[in-house]
């Protein structure tokens, strides 16, 4: 079965309409690529669900990547694109090859019917603006998990380039909601995928193999050992240990445990 990074690949690279479409699929075939597994993309979603605080803590541990990153996983995309048992959203990670800290991130989904498609606008962040914002979390702001959502989506911007731009505009006869719709598209996934570029940089998060087409899949890590004196802690508590913990504000901790 192909990979949905094959599929828009080819739904890109032949595609007519903007010179864009073009730049997705050379940054596409440049790419590192990495399939997430469900249950690894089930507990990344819960996770983000559950503490986005946690994930915001980290942000900081995303390292600037070298090359454009694809990242994939099979569940629907929140904005309502796919649905059903072959759903797949995927998302391209690029670095801005001026200014490495920028990165653009481009949504994509399996539409149900076989077919790949592609958000028409571009997600902006600036890793330095992240690893502030991480530095905050951790000793200044809420643990609101609605107020930290709003924090890390504040934290990127939205770019409708000029050719997708045109070619909205013809196909829906300049309509406003179809812009709405492309800045939807856009950010919807954005914690998603923050969370699983923590996640792969962790311990206790994702672990990769190597598959024979040369792509990497993402899946849980097994639980690493726990030190004696977190499990005699966790005993007298009646918790169970998490793999990985990290100190924030007051003497508390922020645990990545993925199995919770």
């Amino acid at each position: 079965m192909a990979s949905l990074a094959d599929s828009l690949y080819r739904a890109v690279a032949t595609r007519m309409g903007a010179d864009e479409h073009l730049q997705v699929a050379g940054l596409l075939k440049e790419a590192r690529r990495i399939s997430v597994t469900r249950p690894a993309a089930e507990a990344i979603k819960a996770w983000v669900d559950g503490d986005p605080w946690a994930v915001e803590c980290n942000l900081d541990s995303i390292a600037p990547p070298s090359r454009p990153l694809w990242l994939e996983w099979p569940l629907a995309t929140r904005s309502g694109h796919g649905g059903g048992d072959g759903a797949v959203t995927g998302c391209l990670v690029a670095p801005n090859p001026e200014h490495p800290g920028l990165l653009a991130m481009v949504t994509g989904w399996e539409t149900g019917d076989g077919q790949a498609r592609h958000a028409f606008a571009v997600a902006v962040t600036d890793l330095q603006g992240l690893y502030d914002l991480s530095w905050g979390a951790r000793n200044r702001f809420s643990r609101t998990p609605d107020e930290s959502l709003e924090r890390m989506m504040s934290s990127v911007s939205v770019s409708l380039p000029g050719g997708f731009a045109d070619e909205i505009d013809i196909l829906t006869d300049g309509s406003p909601e179809a812009r709405e719709g492309m800045m939807r598209d856009a950010t919807s996934e954005i914690p998603m995928v923050f969370g699983l570029l923590v996640a792969l940089e962790r311990r206790g998060g994702l672990s990769l193999s190597l598959m024979e087409d040369g792509s990497l899949e993402a899946k849980l890590s097994p639980a690493p050992p726990v030190g004696f004196l977190s499990r005699m802690a966790s005993r007298f508590a009646g918790t169970k240990p998490a793999p990985f913990t990290r100190k924030v504000r007051k003497g508390e901790v922020v645990s990545l445990d993925l199995r919770l």
